[in-house]
């Protein structure tokens, strides 16, 4: 994405590697489409979204608010 300059392809498995970081992909097909990770701090109290990403192809279809939806029932 961004013409190479996306810096998720760099620090994927960096940002994975987080303790208390939480990451869905969404799949339609078996093939991967989307993906939203967050990050808990101060003992819960502070939730940060990381990184989120919806295949081009894939936009407008809801998929990015499907995925928020789950990040934040499993934050609660």
């Amino acid at each position: 994405m961004y013409g190479g300059r996306d810096y998720i392809t760099a620090l994927y498995l960096t940002l994975l590697e987080i303790k208390d970081t939480y990451a869905i992909i969404a799949t339609i097909q078996d093939a991967v489409v989307g993906f939203s990770m967050t990050t808990t701090f101060d003992g819960g109290l502070t939730v940060m979204s990381r990184a989120s990403r919806v295949h081009e192809r894939f936009r407008g279809l809801g998929i990015y608010h499907m995925m928020k939806e789950e990040l934040e029932k499993h934050t609660r």
